[in-house]
């Protein structure tokens, strides 16, 4: 039971007290209003069984796996009408992009509800990520697009910057062969490296704090994130002041955030160069001369922390979780090692090699399908009333794109539950192209105005970081034997679910 086992009883008492409060007040002025009640709504509880649903998922940070009761695997579109909220979950992929896409429905469905993270957290917010679709949020996307091309596009100078720190990586392993390992501490090791030399252009050296600080404050907001946080402190803001567990999460994660982005930003605007941007923090920097004042020194702090968080969280449990799948299927590792293999020998692999590396392209792709650890993504919000499926959804619902859900939808996939990469593959071997149906039907960046910036830098993370290790290693279980089951995988609750510790055992290849 995580997070609320771990709050003081009185400061629960007093969340659940004033969250009831809430309830009924909102309860009451629903039930004066009847303006959707002759309408069609989706399945799904109402009322007090609404209520219980949203509270059991609050306590056992298990909103992913209520959803999945509130309507028979399959329904498109299933709704919690309840008096804390309305959730509308969109199941099925093809659905999940035409409302997030479509020229009409996008329009409506673009926007990001409140969430106490959000204002508290992403400076209002003013990231990316959080804030809502206005004139000063198309400046900062714009601007950190601008960004990107001055920093050179990008890919190259992070292709380089990768393979330098898997170097080190492969070092380190080296010393542990045959050992059993805590694999994640090493990839922790090096993302957060790769994420601090492409904010600032600078390896973090051996004295620095960096690395420890980016670790304590993923920590900090992958709590701040879960729906057990950070909706009694959306309910009731109070709860940060109010001497307990809320207000000293509060204080961390605030604190860890400060120690973070304000040297780095404050380093970059006195030694930042207009002719040579050493990373991306100097690129932002530049680029904001651009949108005059309609993006502030807080929008450029808010993409940092979009980069930061996002970019070690969802790589980090993208990379564990390709080992597992790895651990339990060797056929798949050797599979992918033997197409290293015939396709680039003994150099290192590069991003050119991934038109050849077929395989291992699809392999990724069914990693990121049947491990569904970004269940719900983001939220979304309706802006006004609107029709999906045929299905009555009220203005101010929010709605999610249920990974969890869509990845697994019978009528999307052939044998949902099997991890099959030949399902990316056509008759030849070869990876199907990205307008091809089934690949649309993968959605795990998002989709729309509001699909992940950082999506290249994301799979080209994952894609250097599995190939590179695999032609040099094999993983194999540890020594008892004991690996995380595919078909049981006990998942952590965060804003992206989070794998267990365990350990493997890397041995060097002999051929």
């Amino acid at each position: 039971m995580w997070p609320l086992d771990i709050i003081p009883t009185t400061v629960w008492l007093l969340a659940v007290t004033l969250t009831l409060c809430y309830v009924f007040k909102r309860w009451f002025a629903s039930s004066s209003s009847s303006s959707s009640s002759s309408k069609c709504l989706p399945p799904g509880p109402r009322g007090v069984a609404a209520l219980q649903t949203v509270m059991t998922g609050v306590r056992y940070g298990s909103f992913h796996l209520e959803i999945s009761n509130w309507a028979p695997r399959g329904t498109p579109v299933s709704m919690c009408a309840g008096p804390l909220a309305t959730f509308v979950s969109i199941n099925n992929p093809g659905l999940v992009r035409e409302v997030f896409s479509d020229r009409y429905t996008e329009a409506i469905t673009s926007d990001r509800p409140p969430t106490f993270i959000g204002s508290f957290l992403f400076y209002g917010p003013k990231d990316i990520a959080m804030a809502p679709v206005t004139p000063e949020w198309t400046a900062q996307r714009k601007m950190f697009h601008s960004a990107l091309r001055l920093y050179g596009d990008g890919v190259q100078k992070f292709e380089s910057t990768v393979q330098g720190e898997l170097r080190h990586m492969i070092e380190r392993l080296e010393q542990h062969t045959g050992e059993d390992i805590c694999i994640e501490e090493h990839i922790s090791d090096t993302l957060l490296c790769v994420l601090s030399i492409l904010m600032t252009g600078e390896r973090p050296g051996p004295e620095s704090t960096l690395p420890v600080t980016m670790r304590a404050l993923d920590k900090a907001v992958s709590t701040m994130g879960t729906l057990g946080v950070d909706l009694p402190l959306q309910l009731c803001p109070l709860l940060r002041h109010v001497p307990g567990w809320f207000r000293d999460q509060c204080s961390l994660t605030l604190r860890c955030r400060d120690q973070l982005i304000e040297p780095i930003l404050s380093h970059a605007k006195a030694t930042v160069c207009r002719d040579q941007p050493r990373g991306i923090v100097d690129a932002m920097l530049l680029a904001q001369d651009g949108f005059s004042a309609s993006v502030t020194d807080d929008h450029v702090k808010g993409v940092m922390l979009d980069i930061i968080v996002g970019g070690y969280v969802t790589s980090l449990t993208s990379f564990l979780s390709t080992v597992v799948v790895l651990l339990n299927l060797p056929h798949v590792a050797r599979a992918i090692q033997d197409e290293i293999d015939r396709n680039v020998g003994q150099r290192t692999p590069t991003l050119d090699d991934r038109r050849h590396l077929h395989y291992t392209e699809a392999t990724l792709l069914e990693v990121l399908r049947y491990m569904r650890f970004f269940a719900l993504g983001l939220p979304h919000v309706c802006s006004q009333d609107i029709t999906i499926a045929g299905y009555f959804i009220p203005k101010g619902s929010t709605l999610v794109a249920n990974q969890w859900e869509c990845n697994m939808d019978p009528t999307a996939w052939d044998k949902p539950e099997q991890f099959l990469p030949e399902r990316f593959l056509d008759k030849e071997g070869k990876l199907l192209p990205a307008d091809h149906p089934t690949r649309k039907n993968l959605l795990p960046f998002g989709i729309g105005k509001r699909v992940c910036p950082g999506e290249t830098f994301a799979r080209t993370r994952l894609y250097l970081l599995i190939t590179t290790l695999l032609q040099r290693f094999d993983f194999l279980p540890p020594s008892d034997k004991k690996i995380i089951p595919l078909d049981n995988i006990p998942w952590a609750p965060g804003a992206v679910l989070l794998l267990p510790s365990f350990k493997c055992r890397v041995q060097k290849r002999t051929s």
